[in-house]
């Protein structure tokens, strides 16, 4: 099969991608710092955030994903505006300042852009770009590529599009998946990553199977322009069974080590959801190469802030104005617990209920419980629970057995809401050894949070010197 390339590369990315001049961002990238392995701040990220000084992103947050719409740069072919690029500028430089990475979204197509007529949408967004703009979109890309990739922005990641799927009920492309693929995503990723950035692709919908997005991914010879996965809302109770399943794709790809990213994810009320979902993720990143690339998997909360009351997103949000809602205030917990040091899974960990890190398959949910040792001062080992009403009520209790340890500081039961529990240590021949309960203790500001009585916990083991 001939390559992509070979069909549209030169006639559209010598005219379009070189028609800016290359600056210091055009250069070869500097060589990777020395490897580190993945913090949750690496991993948590939300959508839509402005002002990124805000107490979230001190340590539970790293990255923003924010839009920076074709349609509002140019909104007549040939007359850009320079000084909506430049405000976007200043905006990635505030986040800079608060250590907050920025993905920036590429989209949609122009009002003039999107012919044939009638001009295809999807609600108020053009969303179709036909052969003879193709050139046009590329000047696009490159034009924000080329400026937000220089000093003093530093922009690494840009994601191609937004939902490419034509589907009554979501997607926001109207034009063929051949079509997208041709017109749309590989000759804006060559010019990406002409530029030393990195690919994102554009966050396949929820409600198209994946295997369709593989077998596309085939087809056109995708692997190899992309450098992140990325879909959104594939998330159930607790299951993460989306990641191994695109990790195994890439793999007989040839692509074993790809970044894998929900770039939207949540819209949630519960803030239970995110002890049971982001915390078995985590464990899956920490564990399938996280240790040396913090970068290898995100999950980007969607949204940041959820606007008036009556607002679709205003009880799923993580701030309200300048108040954390109780999901915020979870996802604060989680950032809380495993921050202080280098982290790992750990496996060293039994209990007396058959519980493990299993991974339920598409359209099932299972019990499960994943253990983290975190090399701060002192080091903790932390084990996450997401136990099912079917099997566990409130007076349910769980004891588990550390074998590998010898002399523990102390034993806490922690809710998603932050509150702490003592809990008594237990030593015998085999190690330490604690027993925690499933009910939450009743002076945690969790009984106001209307989320049933069998929740997601966590137990902290801290070790003694």
């Amino acid at each position: 099969m001939a390559s992509h390339r070979g069909r549209w590369s030169l006639a559209v990315f010598l005219v379009a991608c070189f028609a800016v001049p290359f600056t210091a961002a055009g250069d070869p990238p500097k060589p990777p710092s020395p490897v580190r392995s993945i913090t949750f701040r690496d991993f948590s990220a939300v959508n839509m955030a402005e002002d990124t000084s805000r107490s979230l992103y001190r340590g539970a947050v790293g990255m923003n994903r924010l839009e920076l719409l074709w349609n509002h740069l140019e909104p007549i072919s040939g007359q850009w505006d320079q000084q909506r690029l430049k405000a976007y500028g200043d905006l990635v430089l505030r986040q800079n300042q608060n250590r907050v990475g920025m993905l920036v979204l590429l989209a949609y197509a122009t009002d003039w852009s999107a012919a044939p007529h009638p001009q295809v949408r999807i609600g108020s967004h053009p969303a179709y770009i036909s052969r003879q703009h193709v050139a046009d979109w590329v000047r696009y890309v490159d034009r924000v590529v080329s400026f937000l990739r220089q000093p003093p922005y530093n922009v690494l990641y840009f994601q191609v599009w937004n939902e490419p799927w034509k589907h009554p009920q979501c997607g926001f492309w109207g034009g063929s998946d051949d079509q997208f693929f041709e017109h749309v995503y590989l000759p804006a990723a060559e010019c990406i990553r002409k530029r030393g950035g990195r690919v994102v692709y554009g966050g396949w919908p929820s409600c198209e199977d994946l295997s369709t997005w593989v077998a596309l991914m085939n087809k056109h010879q995708a692997w190899d322009d992309t450098d992140v996965l990325s879909f959104h809302y594939q998330s159930g109770w607790n299951s993460v069974w989306a990641w191994p399943r695109m990790r195994s794709a890439a793999s007989q790809a040839g692509f074993p080590r790809i970044k894998i990213w929900t770039t939207e994810v949540g819209s949630i009320v519960d803030p239970g959801w995110f002890a049971n979902w982001y915390t078995k993720l985590f464990y899956w990143a920490v564990t399938n190469g996280g240790e040396r690339d913090p970068d290898l998997v995100k999950a980007f909360y969607f949204k940041e802030e959820g606007g008036r009351p009556g607002d679709y997103h205003f009880d799923k949000s993580l701030y309200l104005g300048k108040r954390l809602t109780p999901r915020g205030q979870a996802l604060q917990v989680l950032a809380d617990l495993f921050s202080g040091g280098a982290i790992r899974g750990y496996s060293a960990v039994e209990n007396d209920r058959g519980l493990s890190p299993q991974i339920a398959p598409f359209g099932h949910v299972a019990s499960a419980v994943e253990s983290f040792f975190i090399d701060s001062q002192p080091p903790r080992i932390v084990t996450g629970f997401q136990l099912r009403e079917e099997e566990f009520t409130a007076d349910s209790s769980i004891r588990l057995e550390f074998p590998e340890v010898r002399r523990a500081a102390r034993a806490e039961r922690v809710d998603i809401a932050g509150h702490v529990t003592s809990l008594p240590i237990l030593r015998s021949d085999r190690g330490i050894a604690s027993t925690v309960t499933v009910r939450n203790a009743r002076g945690s500001r969790v009984q106001n949070w209307n989320v049933g009585d069998v929740t997601p916990f966590f137990m902290v083991l801290t070790l003694a010197p």
